[in-house]
């Protein structure tokens, strides 16, 4: 049988001049091709029956020669009707006389090892005592394919969250926000940049709903193509419809020359729809048809012209309202909202007010020339107290105003416009807080010290300013630190210090 089957596999090929290999030399063939393959070998009769099998493949199963040749592949199965399963499918598969299947075998040490097994039906070649042919077995260990696998998968979710985390950093960097409120925003803002969907950007007027569309297209595939915003409630009707949809020459008066309009101006990028709430019914359902069939007709065109513009929509007002109203068409407003993004107010995130009104107070001193200035702690007071109705807006014209009237190095509480300093706290007796400039002035005034009495008040005074520092920040250490101009490490042996962990 084995001769046979060597000579009729490699004999064919072998130089008619050379002397043909005697039984012996073809088994030592035979053994050596088995035991070189850099993969699992088993012969099978016709009937599953294992008649041979190499080292490789007992090693990866982890049997013994004798548990395997002579046994029938039955006998590996969990029971007999898994075996049945597996032998009706085979069949099937025996008629193209060669098939592939990928399989997991289990170990004797328990290991599970994923596998490809491929089979060669050679049925002419006679096996005594068996239906006439065999079954030629290789079986490719996957394991460490599949470690390779499963690390470059885990280098790639980390090249994703490094990226991400990039694209964060980045966003909060021209989105300034420490908050809770404000970093489900930034995840939100980037999951909406990785989708082509419409966004609807709501929240009260000054929260930044322009900065936070720009930042949604800045950070999807369309940042290289255009960025377009327009204010739909600063333009007549007709006029917002030949910007948006673009004319022809002659559409109407005074149209001396064909204009594109931002939809195709846009076309590859995103178009910034601020104060969508305004528009009126009759633009509301030419919106909607671009939206839907994403092409637009330029006025007085009869083409329509295929547009992929992302439309990212803002308002302050509740569309829902309008919609139950019958001002704002249901279709549109559902067309615009696939991703809602709700913006939160200032006053709902007080931990960003004092990094925003430093940002602020840098922007507008590089534009200035009144470098230098700082908040000083009772105007940091100040702004933590007043409620911003005006939102980030409000607070950047109030930074910029306190600024204009400062004529101190710390920008005092009475810098600020007077609805504002109007805020700041007055109590009948009020002491200054400890560490603001009118305590700094009061121990200026006050009789001198013998040296241990002042000793003591530096360290009620070290005790009252990180109290105050961590009461300004709501306990958050990172900003303490920074506020007093020491490393949080410091900061955290003077809280133990004095105690101040309660």
């Amino acid at each position: 049988m084995l001769q046979s089957f060597l000579r009729q596999q490699w004999g064919r090929n072998m130089p008619a001049t050379k002397k043909p290999l005697d039984l012996a030399a073809y088994k030592q063939l035979y053994q050596n091709l088995k035991e070189s393959m850099n993969a699992g070998f088993a012969l099978m009769d016709m009937d599953h029956g294992f008649l041979d099998i190499n080292q490789r493949l007992l090693d990866g199963l982890g049997l013994k020669r004798h548990e395997i040749v002579g046994h029938h592949l039955s006998e590996f199965f969990a029971s007999r009707e898994e075996f049945d399963r597996f032998a009706d499918v085979t069949n099937a598969l025996d008629e193209q006389g060669e098939w592939q299947y990928a399989y997991t075998y289990s170990h004797r040490d328990g290991r599970n090892i994923p596998v490809i097994v491929t089979v060669k039906n050679i049925p002419d070649l006679p096996v005594e005592g068996k239906h006439d042919g065999v079954s030629v077995v290789l079986v490719i260990d996957l394991s460490e394919q599949k470690k390779i696998q499963v690390e470059l998968e885990s280098r790639e979710q980390e090249l994703r969250a490094i990226r991400r985390e990039i694209k964060y950093r980045t966003t909060k960097s021209k989105m300034i926000g420490h908050s809770k409120p404000m970093r489900e925003v930034f995840d939100v803002l980037l999951r909406c940049a990785d989708v082509a969907s419409s966004v609807l950007v709501l929240g009260e007027t000054g929260v930044g709903k322009e900065m936070a569309a720009r930042a949604i297209h800045e950070n999807s595939l369309r940042k290289d193509k255009p960025f377009i915003a327009i204010n739909c409630g600063a333009l007549p009707e007709t006029l917002l419809e030949s910007e948006l949809f673009g004319y022809v020459k002659g559409a109407f008066t005074g149209a001396v020359s064909d204009r594109l309009g931002l939809f195709r101006e846009s076309n590859g990028g995103t178009l910034f729809l601020d104060e969508v709430g305004d528009l009126k019914q009759p633009l509301q359902v030419k919106l909607l048809r671009a939206l839907q069939e994403g092409e637009i007709r330029p006025l007085g065109d009869s083409r329509s012209y295929p547009v992929d513009t992302r439309i990212i929509a803002a308002t302050n007002q509740d569309l829902e309202e309008q919609v139950r109203q019958k001002l704002f068409r249901r279709d549109l407003y559902y067309r615009l909202s696939v991703i809602p993004l709700t913006l939160p107010p200032l006053r709902e995130r007080t931990e960003d007010i004092l990094p925003l009104a430093e940002h602020f107070l840098q922007k507008h001193q590089r534009r200035s020339r009144k470098a230098g200035k700082r908040l000083g702690r009772a105007a940091k007071e100040l702004l933590l107290q007043y409620d911003w109705p005006g939102n980030i807006r409000e607070l950047e014209n109030a930074v910029e105003y306190a600024l204009a009237m400062a004529s101190d190095a710390h920008i005092l509480p009475r810098d600020f416009p007077a609805q504002i300093a109007s805020a700041r706290r007055a109590q009948a007796g009020h002491k200054p807080l400890p560490g603001t400039e009118e305590a700094e002035t009061d121990v200026a005034r006050s009789p001198e010290k013998t040296l241990q009495g002042l000793k003591e008040a530096n360290r009620t005074e070290e005790k009252n300013r990180i109290f105050e520092a961590l009461r300004l920040h709501r306990g958050n250490q990172t900003l303490a630190a920074r506020e007093l101009g020491i490393s949080r490490v410091t900061l955290w042996r003077k809280i133990k210090k004095h105690n101040l962990n309660g």
